[in-house]
Protein backbone atom coordinates (compact mmCIF):
# COMPACT_ATOMS: atom_id res chain seq x y z
CA UNK A 1 0.00 0.00 0.00
CA UNK A 2 1.29 3.46 -0.77
CA UNK A 3 0.62 6.77 1.02
CA UNK A 4 -2.11 7.80 -1.43
CA UNK A 5 -3.96 4.50 -1.01
CA UNK A 6 -3.70 4.74 2.78
CA UNK A 7 -4.99 8.33 2.79
CA UNK A 8 -7.91 7.33 0.54
CA UNK A 9 -8.83 4.55 2.95
CA UNK A 10 -8.50 6.74 6.05
CA UNK A 11 -10.47 9.65 4.56
CA UNK A 12 -13.60 7.50 4.86
CA UNK A 13 -13.53 7.87 8.66
CA UNK A 14 -13.91 10.58 11.28
CA UNK A 15 -10.44 12.20 11.69
CA UNK A 16 -10.73 11.88 15.47
CA UNK A 17 -11.06 8.08 15.37
CA UNK A 18 -8.13 6.24 16.99
CA UNK A 19 -6.19 3.96 14.62
CA UNK A 20 -4.72 0.60 15.66
CA UNK A 21 -2.94 -2.13 13.71
CA UNK A 22 -4.17 -5.71 14.08
CA UNK A 23 -3.07 -9.12 12.85
CA UNK A 24 -4.40 -12.65 12.86
CA UNK A 25 -1.11 -14.06 11.55
CA UNK A 26 -0.22 -17.32 13.28
CA UNK A 27 3.47 -16.43 13.20
CA UNK A 28 2.84 -13.29 15.30
CA UNK A 29 -0.03 -14.35 17.57
CA UNK A 30 0.51 -15.66 21.05
CA UNK A 31 -1.19 -19.00 21.72
CA UNK A 32 -4.07 -17.43 23.69
CA UNK A 33 -4.74 -14.60 21.19
CA UNK A 34 -7.45 -14.51 18.55
CA UNK A 35 -6.09 -11.19 17.26
CA UNK A 36 -3.06 -9.10 18.25
CA UNK A 37 -3.44 -5.33 18.58
CA UNK A 38 -0.70 -2.72 18.12
CA UNK A 39 -0.80 1.05 18.61
CA UNK A 40 0.79 3.44 16.14
CA UNK A 41 3.57 5.37 17.90
CA UNK A 42 5.15 7.39 15.08
CA UNK A 43 5.79 7.63 11.35
CA UNK A 44 8.94 8.63 9.49
CA UNK A 45 10.47 8.55 6.02
CA UNK A 46 13.43 6.31 5.29
CA UNK A 47 15.25 4.79 2.33
CA UNK A 48 15.73 1.03 2.21
CA UNK A 49 15.69 -2.01 -0.04
CA UNK A 50 12.60 -4.22 0.21
CA UNK A 51 13.66 -7.89 0.42
CA UNK A 52 12.38 -11.27 1.52
CA UNK A 53 14.13 -13.60 3.95
CA UNK A 54 14.76 -17.26 3.05
CA UNK A 55 11.50 -18.23 4.78
CA UNK A 56 9.53 -15.70 2.69
CA UNK A 57 9.01 -13.04 5.36
CA UNK A 58 9.37 -9.44 4.15
CA UNK A 59 12.41 -7.52 5.37
CA UNK A 60 14.32 -4.27 4.83
CA UNK A 61 17.98 -3.55 4.10
CA UNK A 62 18.80 -0.05 5.31
CA UNK A 63 22.09 0.23 3.40
CA UNK A 64 21.80 2.55 0.40
CA UNK A 65 21.89 0.73 -2.91
CA UNK A 66 20.50 1.14 -6.42
CA UNK A 67 17.55 -0.98 -5.21
CA UNK A 68 16.74 1.31 -2.26
CA UNK A 69 13.41 3.13 -2.39
CA UNK A 70 11.75 5.83 -0.29
CA UNK A 71 9.50 4.30 2.36
CA UNK A 72 7.24 5.60 5.09
CA UNK A 73 7.66 3.50 8.22
CA UNK A 74 4.88 3.27 10.76
CA UNK A 75 6.31 2.50 14.18
CA UNK A 76 4.05 0.35 16.33
CA UNK A 77 4.00 -0.96 19.90
CA UNK A 78 1.92 -3.68 21.42
CA UNK A 79 -1.36 -2.17 22.55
Amino acid sequence: MNVGELITQLEKYDPQTKVVVTTESDSILKVEDLVRVFEIIDTHKTKAELTRLDDGRPSLKYNRSKNSVDLIEIEIAEG
